[in-house]
């Protein structure tokens, strides 16, 4: 067994106050490895942002690299340590500060939730934004001893990349911490509340509503059979199949919920998931099914995003590969089928709000670790 277990909290503080998800995934992780009995270690770090020359930025970068191996100069052999990458900080020398401390005898698990070169793969990025992407990624990720990724399709993406297969670990889906006492709603038992036809097509959109940056959402009105509700920031739009609900903190927003199925969509176009964050669904798991599912709700997700294999292999919804399609999807269910998903819906649920997914991660690391 190892001496202690760690795990590194790092977060913007001016974040805190925030109606949307920047925090919510990490502070859930930080949650269940407190529970899995590791100890925190806190990086206090003065988040300056992108400064104009190349040589202001990379001595700041040093500068995080110092208050990184200070803050860790106690850990040594036989200790483990949990980082989330990317590191809010995003600091280039933090593949070196992993070997250093692999040289020491700790072992090094990251934990993924964003990789930019995928991200942003159809993106303009700027030159200085792309050298420091492909040194933060690339450095890192190779000079960890395993990487719990978010599925298999990302898994063979980085192996493409450089980084051996034998470590990486899938998480499946992200955990959403709730409370015990809290309840998954019974969306089956609302339908008689609407009046669309059973099994109801009352479609929740949670997030980013802006249509600069969530192009499809300026076209939902051309979306046949459906009615959205919608929670969330920058909701400037209007369309006649389409109810503004508000917004909320992560941790109020799934009792203000209503709807039949959660949409996990993204893009420029509701013909199909186009653009940058498009086509990152064909990698990542959107934070946002694990909302919908801990809530109860089924999902509708893009048949080409990684997280449709998860959601049908668990009966939890319906994959489609437009938009446009998911009305006659929906009204094709009878009520039992629809109330099935609703169950398996819940079922994943439990899991979702216990840690279930990156506890099983851990121990499948620790397995591979041979602990």
């Amino acid at each position: 067994m190892y001496k202690n277990c760690y795990y590194v909290s790092e977060r913007k503080a001016e974040d805190a106050h925030l109606k949307n998800a920047t925090n919510k995934a990490r502070a859930d992780v930080e949650f269940t490895l407190a529970e899995l009995g590791m100890k925190e270690v806190k990086i206090a770090l003065e988040f300056q942002g992108d400064n104009a020359s190349i040589a202001a930025s990379l001595q700041e970068h040093w500068n995080t690299y110092k208050v990184w191996k200070k803050t860790l100069a106690h850990l040594g052999k036989g200790d483990l340590l949990v980082v989330q990458f990317p590191s809010i900080s995003h600091c280039i020398f933090l593949g070196k500060l992993f070997k250093e401390l692999r040289g020491r005898g700790v072992t090094v698990v990251l934990l993924i939730h964003d990789l930019e070169k995928l991200r942003f793969i159809e993106a303009e990025v700027p030159f200085k934004t792309r050298v420091r992407q492909s040194l933060d990624e690339s450095s890192v990720l190779k000079a960890a001893d395993l990487v719990i990724a978010h599925n298999p399709v990302m898994i063979d993406y980085l192996v493409g990349e450089g980084v051996a297969r034998e470590k990486l670990v899938s998480l499946d889906i992200f955990d959403y911490r709730m409370p015990a006492d809290f309840e998954p709603h019974k969306p089956y038992a609302e339908t008689d509340e609407t009046n669309l036809d059973a099994p109801g097509a009352d479609l929740i959109i949670a997030g980013n509503l802006d249509s600069d940056k969530v192009g499809y959402l300026k076209d939902i009105g051309r979306v046949p059979g459906v009615r959205f509700q919608l929670y969330g920031v920058g909701y400037k739009d209007e369309s006649s199949n389409a109810v503004y609900n508000g917004s909320f903190l992560p941790d109020e927003l799934p009792a203000y919920l209503h709807g039949n199925f959660g949409l996990v969509w993204d893009g420029t176009s509701v013909d199909t998931c186009a653009g940058n964050y498009g086509t990152y669904l064909k990698y990542n798991d959107p934070h946002k099914t694990s909302l919908y599912l801990m809530c109860g709700f089924p999902v509708v997700v893009w048949d080409k995003s990684a997280i449709s294999t998860f959601v049908l292999e668990h009966g939890a919804g319906i994959a489609v590969s437009s938009l446009l399609e998911a009305g006659d999807a929906i009204a094709s269910l009878d009520p039992y089928e629809y109330e099935q998903m609703c169950k398996n819906a819940a079922a994943v649920s439990a899991d979702l709000r216990s840690g279930h997914y990156l506890k099983t991660a851990v121990a499948e690391c620790m397995q591979r670790l041979g602990h």
